[in-house]
């Protein structure tokens, strides 16, 4: 099924990466549509605004397949791992790094590494490294108030324990890119 969203005239990698791109951005759009559902089933859905802002992100998934689709693959790959980036910079930036949604990060790391490539992928991942460290640095100083109020472990074990998660994640899966990329140029 996946396939038919596929590029026709692309090369074994650029299928692969408009693969991951297009089932990540189903992934997605099916994960927010679950999460408002279940808040519409448990009565704490809180505004009507998420509700218009999932349906505007979903159409915002729908485009990015119909980029990949057309051949854009790096450029639905780019645009999404930005979205992604936003979000959950955002997330952390409102709730703080403490939560349990900062693990979120993990997906524009991953999507940047098998969508675009390991430059990219290494690039988001220092990107949310310094974000984390940023943000806690922030609510330190109380340049900024998070709801779940700062306390001095979000500086000296969240940040740095998601910093080595995004780390590992990186270096794990930047092994499997480069070999599957070795493996795809080989002749």
């Amino acid at each position: 099924m996946i396939n038919k969203f596929l590029p026709t005239a692309a090369s074994p990698i650029q299928r692969a990466r408009a693969k991951v791109t297009v089932v990540t951005a189903l992934a997605i759009g099916a994960a927010m549509l679950a999460l408002v559902l279940f808040w519409v089933v448990t009565f704490t859905l809180e505004d009507v605004e998420t509700v218009i802002i999932t349906a505007i992100l979903i159409l915002l998934m729908a485009g990015i397949i119909f980029l990949v689709k057309r051949g854009r693959v790096a450029l639905g790959a780019w645009i999404l791992t930005l979205l992604m980036i936003f979000l959950n910079i955002s997330n952390m930036t409102w709730y703080g790094v403490s939560t349990t949604s900062s693990a979120g990060y993990l997906i524009p790391i991953l999507l940047a590494l098998f969508g675009i490539g390991s430059a990219a992928g290494f690039g988001v991942t220092v990107f949310g490294c310094v974000s984390v460290f940023a943000i806690s640095l922030l609510a330190s100083t109380g340049q900024i108030q998070t709801e779940i109020p700062y306390v001095e472990s979000h500086l000296t074990f969240d940040a740095p324990t998601l910093t080595l998660i995004y780390l590992v994640v990186f270096f794990i899966s930047n092994t499997w890119v480069k070999s599957a990329q070795d493996a795809f140029t080989e002749k």
